[in-house]
């Protein structure tokens, strides 16, 4: 019976320290992707506000501070630098009430 319960401790703890080491492993992986990338277009840049492009589109996008570093091609495509973007995003973000 205590081996029993002892076995199953080291299971948990076994368990929990794989669990840590590989959330671990992921989180890093996403800021290295993170790193990555120079440029985010609309598209990203909603995504990663968890917003619909009709509400970047009213909220971020139409925002002289993301209007200043925004990088359009012919063809309309908006790209911005990525550092910049996340920078602007967060002052908008922050700027709001609540």
């Amino acid at each position: 019976m205590e081996e029993t319960g002892l076995k199953r401790a080291l299971y948990d703890l076994v368990y929990k320290i794989l669990k840590d080491m590989l959330s671990e492993a992921i989180k890093l992986s996403v800021e290295r992707f993170d790193l990555e990338k120079d440029m985010f277009d609309r598209k990203e840049i909603a995504r990663r506000n968890s917003m619909s492009m009709s509400t970047a589109e009213r909220d971020l996008f139409s925002d002289p501070r993301m209007i200043a570093i925004e990088r359009k091609k012919k063809n309309g495509k908006c790209y911005y630098d990525a550092e910049k973007a996340k920078k602007v995003c967060k002052e908008i973000i922050d700027g709001w009430d609540g």
